[in-house]
């Protein structure tokens, strides 16, 4: 493969503005990506980023008895999912599994370290 020029280079970079050029490269897409890619890629940037961005946002919870007490969230760490098998007993599953099962949602530890101030 030959470089290419600065002219062709900017042709391949270019957006696409036309809706149906978009669609047109929606199956080249889904060949390279899979769909099933894309969901698991979205979801853990949800609980990698995005969770994290909610707690930072909303991380000072303060006291309706005394204003001058509250508690700030420095972090939060999302756990594999489990399931509960008898009390307190749990197991790891995973998304595959629940599949066979009916009426389950899954579920998992999430921590938050936080720090209290007076």
């Amino acid at each position: 493969m030959g470089d290419l020029s600065n002219a062709g280079r900017d042709i391949l970079t270019a957006p696409v503005k036309n809706i149906e050029e978009k669609w047109k490269l929606l199956p080249s897409f889904l060949k390279v990506k899979g769909l099933v890619k894309q969901h698991i890629d979205s979801f853990n940037y949800f609980v990698n980023i995005d969770i994290k961005d909610i707690v930072r946002a909303n991380d000072k919870i303060t006291s309706d008895a005394d204003p001058n007490f509250y508690m700030k969230y420095l972090n939060i760490y999302v756990g594999m999912p489990d399931v509960e098998e008898g009390f307190n007993i749990t197991k790891p599953i995973s998304p595959h599994e629940t599949l066979y099962i009916e009426s389950l949602s899954l579920s998992s530890r999430h921590d938050c370290i936080g720090a209290s101030v007076t």
